[in-house]
C-alpha cells in the first residue's frame, strides 16, 4: 500500500514548511503514484514523537486506590492513547521501591513480563525508564537483571518519597508508607487520628485550647 500526504506542514531539517510526501512500503519518498491520498491541509506532518519520560502509567493500572485494571488491558489502552497523540515511542517512568503495591518488586516483575508479552503485536514501542529508589538494596538484583537483559533502557536513582526505616534508624510500620498509600496502592489502613482531651477526660472542641489560654484574664484583658 502507498499513501500520498498532501497540503500539510512537514517537519524538515530546516523546520516546518509546506510539502507533500509519499509513504510506500514503509519508506518516506517524494510524491508519486499512490493507492490512497490523505489531505493534511492545516495539519502538521512529522515523524512519530518520542516521549522520553512519562509519569502517568501508574494511573493507567490503578486510576484510584482500590480500583485496578489487568496489565494487558492497561497496556492496550495506554498504547491507543499514545498513538492517537502521535507518539510512537514512549518511556514509562516506573519506580522500583521498597513500598508495597504498584511500586513493589512483584508489580515490577509483572509489568516487565506483560510488556514483553505484548511487544510482538504492539504498534507503539513502549519501554521502561527505571526509577530506582535509594535504600531499596533488596531489589538491586532485580534492577540489574532487567538492565542486563535489555528490558530497561534508561535508569535513574532518586530519593524515596516515603521514609524508609534506614533513614530513621527505627523499625518501619504502617506510618512509614502512609503518606504515599494511595499512590502506591499499598492498601495500608489509615492510622486513627489522635484526639486531644480536655481536662477531666472530655473531648476538646475546636476552641478549647484558646479558652484555656484566656481563662486567667477578665473581659477588660487585665489578669484576674
Amino acid at each position: 500500500m502507498s499513501l500520498n500526504i498532501t497540503g500539510g506542514a512537514c517537519l524538515l531539517p530546516e523546520g516546518f514548511a509546506p510539502a507533500d510526501l509519499r509513504i510506500a512500503d514503509g519508506t518516506i519518498a517524494p510524491p508519486g503514484p499512490a493507492t490512497r491520498r490523505l489531505d493534511a491541509n492545516g495539519l502538521l506532518v512529522l515523524p512519530g514523537i518520542v516521549d522520553l519520560h512519562g509519569d502517568a502509567f501508574e494511573r493507567q493500572i490503578q486510576p484510584r486506590p482500590g480500583v485496578g485494571f489487568p496489565l494487558p488491558l492497561a497496556l492496550a489502552d495506554t498504547e491507543a492513547q499514545l498513538l492517537a497523540n502521535g507518539i510512537t515511542t514512549a518511556f514509562h517512568g516506573v519506580t522500583l521501591s521498597w513500598e508495597p503495591g504498584l511500586r513493589g518488586a512483584e508489580a515490577w516483575t509483572a509489568l516487565l513480563d506483560a510488556l514483553h508479552a505484548a511487544r510482538p503485536r504492539s504498534l507503539c514501542d513502549m519501554r521502561v525508564h527505571l526509577r530506582w529508589e535509594a535504600f531499596n538494596i533488596d531489589a538491586l538484583g532485580l534492577a540489574l537483571d532487567a538492565i542486563g537483559a535489555g528490558r530497561v533502557q534508561p535508569a535513574g536513582v532518586q530519593r524515596p518519597h516515603a521514609r524508609h526505616p534506614a533513614q530513621t534508624g527505627r523499625p518501619g510500620g504502617a506510618g512509614e508508607v502512609q503518606r504515599t498509600r494511595g499512590r502506591a496502592g499499598s492498601g495500608v489502613p489509615r492510622p486513627g487520628r489522635a484526639r486531644r482531651r480536655a481536662p477531666g477526660g472530655g473531648r476538646a472542641g475546636p476552641g478549647a485550647g484558646s479558652r484555656r489560654r484566656t481563662r486567667g484574664r477578665a473581659a477588660d484583658g487585665q489578669p484576674r
